[in-house]
């Protein structure tokens, strides 16, 4: 399919999807227009909030606030991402969702990581390794290596950077 053709069926999904598919198709709505239009992303993103929010949704309401806190952190806000990326990893962990967490704690880690907090990065950092170790995942712990040979790279620590990318 072609993006054109997956942005029509996410906004069909919006008219007669079922609650899932409404809520994903806003959350990748939100991600297609990040940069082409980034006032109709975060109409979805808001939007996807509030629909979670209704159905008591916290899982669906997790993971839409980690890309909502991703997609403000691209547009060049602070405060915002840190907030929502917190809730998020708040209501992850009240799941016992690990995988959500991994993911909450990865994209904490590089928001500290942009804010020169390199104590807090490498804290969550780690905890998202060992976590991914937990559960067998090649593809977020990659995600999650790559974050931490970034850190190591920002402190100065090319050898320690190096063994992190060369995991990759």
């Amino acid at each position: 399919k072609t993006v054109e053709e997956k942005v029509a069926e996410h906004k069909k999904n919006l008219e007669t999807g079922s609650y899932d598919k409404k809520l994903e198709a806003l959350r990748l709505l939100g991600y297609f227009y990040k940069h082409r239009q980034p006032k109709l992303a975060t109409a979805y993103f808001e939007q996807a909030l509030e629909m979670a929010k209704k159905e008591n949704d916290l899982k669906g309401r997790a993971a839409t606030l980690t890309s909502y806190g991703n997609f403000l952190r691209g547009q060049g806000q602070i405060k915002a991402p840190f907030r929502y990326v917190r809730e998020a990893l708040s209501i992850y962990r009240q799941l016992n969702d690990t995988g959500g967490t991994i993911d909450a704690l990865n994209i904490m880690g590089s928001l500290y990581n942009s804010v020169d907090n390199y104590s807090e990065a490498l804290k969550c950092l780690l905890e998202a390794l060992e976590l991914c170790e937990s559960i067998d995942a090649p593809g977020r712990r990659a995600g999650v290596q790559f974050q931490l040979g970034n850190v190591y790279l920002r402190l100065s620590e090319p050898e320690k950077a190096r063994r992190y990318f060369e995991q990759l």
